[in-house]
């Protein structure tokens, strides 16, 4: 789970596409873990993986429209 939120913390802060794709197999592999009651086995285990997968997403979705073009005063 680590692996995935630090992937998903350097694609927040880097962009790579590389680390983006990694925080996206972790999610995917920890949703496939879960039982169908929504557990991961206990209480404890439940909050970690809730909590790890709300940090992923929402370093995802911080770097949505960071690549904005910058105009500078070369460009015009």
């Amino acid at each position: 789970m680590a692996g995935g939120l630090g992937a998903a913390l350097l694609y927040g802060v880097t962009g790579d596409v590389s680390f983006l794709a990694t925080a996206e197999r972790v999610a995917d592999a920890m949703c496939e873990t879960q039982a169908p009651d929504g557990w991961w086995g206990s209480a404890a285990a439940t909050a970690e993986a809730a909590f790890v997968l709300r940090e992923m997403a929402d370093a995802v979705e911080a770097r949505a429209g960071a690549d904005v073009d910058v105009v500078t005063e070369s460009d015009e």
